[in-house]
């Protein structure tokens, strides 16, 4: 879902609300036992629901091959009363995955060497222990939406509006 500057005087938090309500919507209207990607899995093995209604706290995992932007955004976040811990690749986010608690939402470039966003979300969607972790994808990439819609992620297209992004990170995440 890519989100713009309002043009009606609409606030962008305003924005990123409705848009998270909707997402509740489709995944609570979804049969059970199906994944948010539209996968089939088996009943007894779907995640918990994990929408956007309760606000997750703990930290946010930041993962970009570019240093500074990994940096920036991390600061941001910091800033905003956030806990942050960052990786360079999809690769180095799965070791972080497996050796810490849970992250309460996962930021991620889709450019990057050794293991790339798409590759990294892919296989966390299909581990059950993290399929349900909200995700944001950040690139620069075009026709990104239709590429991320069977991911069930929510997306900003470089370069990215700061308000925007904390607006949509404020909805998954307490500080």
């Amino acid at each position: 879902m890519s989100l713009m500057e309002p043009e009606d005087g609409r606030r962008v938090s305003d924005l990123a609300r409705l848009l998270a309500a909707a997402v509740q919507r489709s995944e609570a209207s979804a049969p059970r036992g199906q994944r948010p990607d539209g996968l089939e899995q088996p009943a007894a093995e779907a995640p918990p629901n994990t929408a956007p209604a309760r606000r997750r706290t703990g930290t946010i995992l930041v993962v970009d091959d570019d240093r500074a932007v990994r940096e920036m955004l991390a600061e941001l976040l910091r800033y905003r009363g956030y806990t942050v811990e960052t990786a360079g690749n999809g690769r180095n986010a799965f070791e972080y995955l497996r050796d810490h608690p849970q992250p309460s939402l996962i930021v991620v470039d889709l450019m990057m060497p050794v293991m790339n966003g798409w590759v990294f979300i892919n296989e966390l969607r299909e581990d059950f222990s993290f399929a349900t972790i909200p995700v944001i994808i950040l690139s620069g990439i075009d026709e990104l939406e239709k590429r991320a819609a069977p991911f069930n992620v929510f997306f900003l297209t470089k370069p990215i509006q700061h308000s925007v992004l904390l607006a949509i990170v404020e909805c998954y995440c307490a500080p």
